[in-house]
């Protein structure tokens, strides 16, 4: 059975929301063909861009559908920082006030969230332990 948009969304609405932020998706996006497979992701009442749920992806590992979503997700995010109050997502661990990146080399094929100036600290997408 294929995911939906909300089920490949899940884990990444888990890290919105240990590090301080609010999320939801809106069913369909302005101007596409297929309106099932986006969403207009509103995080802290910002709508701050559209998602594409790959149909195709969706039949695979939920860590295979995960990676674009998150990867747009976290774009949108930093590239509304300034309509968010500055907000950093996900935040990396204390002391360090860059976020963190995504990585493909998550174990099992899921992806995580690896800090840039020290990439062995890594938490698995949908298991940011926040600030």
């Amino acid at each position: 059975m294929p995911l939906s948009p909300e089920e490949v969304f899940a884990p990444l609405a888990h890290d919105l929301e240990v590090c301080g932020l609010t999320s939801r998706l809106l069913h369909g996006a302005p101007g596409v063909q297929n309106p099932d497979a986006w969403r207009v992701l509103v995080v802290s009442g910002v709508k701050v861009g559209t998602l594409e749920f790959d149909e195709e992806l969706s039949t695979e590992t939920l860590g295979m559908a995960l990676w674009p979503v998150a990867f747009a997700t976290q774009a949108a995010i930093l590239e509304n920082a300034q309509l968010l109050s500055g907000a950093v997502w996900p935040r990396c661990h204390t002391g360090h006030r860059h976020p963190m990146e995504l990585s493909q080399e998550g174990e099992h094929d899921w992806p995580a969230w690896s800090c840039p100036k020290n990439p062995p600290y890594r938490r698995p997408v949908g298991q940011h332990p926040g600030p």
